[in-house]
């Protein structure tokens, strides 16, 4: 045991490596801080000056810049961590991306190890680019090889592949890595498509098998299943920074909606062009078109959004042009602004449901009832004394004489798609919304329905507080009031244009043509992004050094295959499935990480000739999912409980009365408690489907999960904001911020995490479903290749055996126990070979 205890000491102690100035921080320099504190400015701000080493010791008039081993005294540190609303962040509010919390991190630890600049002595800043310089064009790869075609059948689309990789490798002298063997194969494709470990069941199914077509089956098995649904959304989630939570215990219906849409798409394999089409133009409730849900992460921001969305889809970052020319790219501020007119009508506004009446809206029922708070024997009162009820009753009244000067001679119809959420707005609906609180509906409909009045309202603001709406008629999108440049003036308005290429129709909406140009085939950038993108997925690394800061002079590492990979999605009509099994079932793929010489993994750099794929240590969602695995039978199978999963039940709830909204939520609910209670017994809690803290932690019913925490899914269900995210968080996973800001570094945490607490505690314990299955071998040998299999996917070698029977005693529980605690806390399990 000691032994074991020390191999895995020398191994966290190995993975620990310092920060490189040069690679990791100069980079956040650069693109954050040097616009402002560099010679690009005659007179830096705060006589800081950081693109020379000798300024950057210096530091400014507010004293050192970098405190060695001090960040907390360092004003570098302190400068980035201040709040968006501070006037001293860095980089200022509205300067592009605020720095990322992953990025502080790091230039925390950068600090602390001695602020060690390297080598470097001095950078050159990049001026800002004149609004009059020529643009370069963006073209198809695939028009430069117009010879290249794509065989028609899987084999012959493989072989093509291999071929073209194979080329580059000669070119180079380089060598391609020897092939995996079964073992290797099947965790790797696990983890890579299924998101994680195979069972004990699944890896005796697939080594045992004498099928020569074993791995490619097992490649569409799993491109099939709903583990993959699982996996794939993970990607999607942390690329669209979808945020369930505003707050600890508050999850968005909305964005709920729109992450299932998402699984929904991935499930019924959706093609990439279409997906994000239908995204694109989506406007409504989230109900009948959950990818609002998309625009509703930035919200009243869809100048912000349309940065993200260059970035995401055609891997072009446009955020420095929103407040002046791009200094490192073509792109102008006047470009942005014309993009931008696509989408600035994009606003999130309240709506009003189809029961909502002229009368309701200008003449509120008045019933102060639902308001009269009282806690402790008293009326609850606001910070200055006064009954809540009487404020809300004072402002619901002047809003209403304010509202029938305005409102009274509009049409209802056009009154709906028009109110702005504001928080008058909620003072204004405690009264509308009155009707669907218990208002003279009969006892019959109600008895039983546990919740009636809580969740009759939740759905009334599902539906009318999270509504997308395209104004039309607002007015022109205007360039700011301090624009700089002498091809237009300050405030003066907009007409929409693309970046490059040509609309692709024109006299229909404008997010439609918006959405049209971003997903055309004619859009080089479109698609070379996704196959990229896909490449990247799969092997580790992609075939440009920044997939998502593509440029016209960008430089592919292998021209002529980012070629045919483009041909071969268009090919396949944009079908992700189809494109990753020609991936999956290529020769380099199927690789080790080794080469073949030294039998060494070296760390990977642009650009990467492909001997084999990138060695990668698994992704937070990947090694919870994999514990979920040995602690979860049929996991991938939990589901969370989401009230509107069926959203079609809901969809015309908008025209319904406030009697019909409470007569549907009554037979919902009891419909609910019945399903909700089956397999829980007597001492299921009928309020879990009305406490929104309850339902978070809450399941689908299901046999095989009788007795299992309500917390034990996998990370594409867990709710943000639960015990796990500790666990998430340590492994590195993304805090929905910014784009793909999730890592896969290693560090110290990570194996203490593993080393202290989840595997005795949970893993090792009576529910736990691997555990169960190891304790009921029958003989030492049988026990010791169940715990190899179960957790490392492969049989032990004979020096395993003899090595670990002479350290432990496998006939003791106790022997057992070292032995599963050990393979868990080796590098072995959480890195993909």
């Amino acid at each position: 045991m000691k032994k074991l205890l020390i191999l895995v000491a020398v191994f966290i102690c190995s993975h620990v490596s310092a920060v490189d100035f040069t690679k990791e921080i100069l980079p956040i320099l650069e693109k954050k801080c040097f616009e402002c504190h560099s010679s690009l400015k005659k007179k830096p701000k705060g006589k800081l000056r950081i693109d020379e080493l000798t300024h950057f010791l210096k530091g400014g008039k507010n004293g050192s810049f970098v405190v060695p081993g001090k960040p907390e005294k360092s004003l570098l540190y302190k400068s980035i961590i201040l709040s968006e609303r501070d006037d001293d962040v860095m980089p200022p509010t509205g300067k592009g991306e605020p720095i990322s919390k992953a990025q502080q991190a790091l230039v925390k630890k950068w600090i602390l190890e001695g602020a060690n600049f390297g080598k470097w002595k001095k950078s050159t800043p990049r001026k800002i680019v004149s609004s009059t310089k020529k643009k370069s064009s963006f073209i198809k790869l695939s028009d430069q090889f117009p010879k290249l075609t794509v065989p028609k059948s899987e084999k012959g689309a493989i072989a093509k592949l291999e071929f073209l990789i194979e080329k580059a490798r000669r070119q180079q002298k380089i060598t391609k890595n020897g092939a995996i063997n079964d073992a290797n194969f099947l965790r790797r494709i696990y983890i890579s498509i299924a998101g994680r470990i195979p069972t004990l069941e699944e890896s005796k199914e697939f080594l045992q098998s004498r099928d020569k077509n074993k791995r490619d089956k097992l490649v569409d098995k799993l491109l099939d299943s709903e583990a993959f649904v699982s996996n794939f959304y993970n990607y999607w989630a942390d690329v669209f920074r979808i945020k369930l939570h505003l707050s600890t215990y508050e999850e968005k219906d909305h964005i709920k909606l729109f992450a299932e849409w998402i699984k929904d798409n991935i499930r019924e394999n959706k093609p990439y062009d279409v997906f994000v089409r239908e995204m694109l133009s989506s406007t409504g409730n989230a109900f009948k078109s959950p990818g609002v849900g998309y625009f509703f992460r930035d919200k009243q921001m869809p100048l912000d959004n349309m940065a993200y969305t260059t970035q995401v889809f055609l891997g072009t970052q446009l955020d420095c042009a929103m407040c002046h020319d791009h200094p490192f790219d073509q792109w102008s501020q006047y470009e942005f602004y014309q993009l931008g007119a696509f989408v600035h009508d994009a606003r999130y506004y309240g709506y009003f449901p189809g029961w909502v009446k002229p009368e309701h809206f200008l003449d509120p029922p008045g019933k102060k009832k639902i308001i009269r708070k009282i806690r402790d024997g008293k009326l609850v009162k606001n910070s200055r004394g006064r009954p809540t009820f009487e404020v809300v009753e004072e402002k619901s009244k002047s809003l209403a004489v304010k509202w029938k000067s305005k409102y009274s001679k509009r049409p209802i119809e056009e009154t709906r798609k028009s109110f702005k959420i504001n928080s008058k707005l909620k003072y204004f609906g405690l009264n509308m919304f009155v009707d669907v609180r218990f208002h003279n509906v009969p006892k019959s409909v109600t008895e039983g329905a546990v919740g009636l009045s809580s969740m009759s309202s939740n759905i009334v603001k599902v539906l009318s507080h999270n509504y997308f709406y395209r104004d039309y008629k607002m007015s022109p999108l205007r360039l700011p009031d301090d624009y700089q440049y002498d091809n237009a003036k300050p405030k003066s308005s907009v007409k929409e244009r693309v970046l490059f290429g040509k609309s692709v129709t024109e006299g229909e909406p404008r997010h439609l043509t918006y959405a049209k140009w971003m997903t055309s085939r004619d859009n080089p950038n479109f698609t070379r992004m996704i196959a990229n993108r896909l490449f990247q997925y799969a092997f580790g690394l992609g075939l440009y050094e920044a997939h998502d800061d593509l440029k016209s002079n960008s430089k592919s590492s292998n021209p002529e295959l980012m070629a045919y990979l483009e041909k071969l999605m268009q090919d396949r009509n944009f079908d992700m499935k189809a494109f990753l099994k020609i991936l999956y079932k290529s020769p380099t793929y199927q690789s080790s990480v080794k080469t073949p010489k030294t039998k060494k993994m070296t760390t990977p750099a642009f650009p990467y000739y492909f001997p084999g794929p990138v060695l990668k240590r698994m992704s937070a969602e990947q090694i919870w999912d994999s514990m979920m695995t040995m602690m979860i039978p049929a996991v991938d199978h939990r589901k969370r409980y989401f009230r509107y999963r069926n959203r079609k039940l809901f969809e015309n709830m908008e025209d319904m009365t406030g009697d019909q909204i409470v007569e549907f939520c009554a037979k919902f609910l009891k419909k609910e408690v019945k399903r909700l209670g089956e397999h829980r017994g007597k001492d299921f809690d009928t309020h879990y489907i009305t406490k929104l803290y309850k339902v978070l932690y809450l399941t689908e019913p299901d046999p095989r999960h009788k007795g299992q925490k309500q917390g034990w899914l996998r990370a594409s269900e867990l709710p943000h904001k639960i015990v796990s995210d500790k666990v998430l968080r340590v492994f590195g996973r993304t805090d929905f911020t910014q784009i793909e800001n999730s890592n896969r570094s290693s560090n110290v945490p990570q194996a203490l995490y593993l080393l202290n607490g989840v595997v005795d505690q949970e893993l090792m314990s009576d529910k736990g479903y691997l555990w169960n299955q190891i304790k009921k071998s029958k003989t030492a040998d049988e026990k010791l290749e169940n715990i190899f299999l179960g957790v490392l996917s492969r049989l032990p070698s004979s020096r395993e055996k003899a090595k670990i029977k002479s350290l432990v005693n496998l006939n003791k529980i106790e022997g057992a126990q070292d032995l599963f605690w050990a393979l868990i806390n080796n590098e072995e399990f959480r890195f993909i070979y």
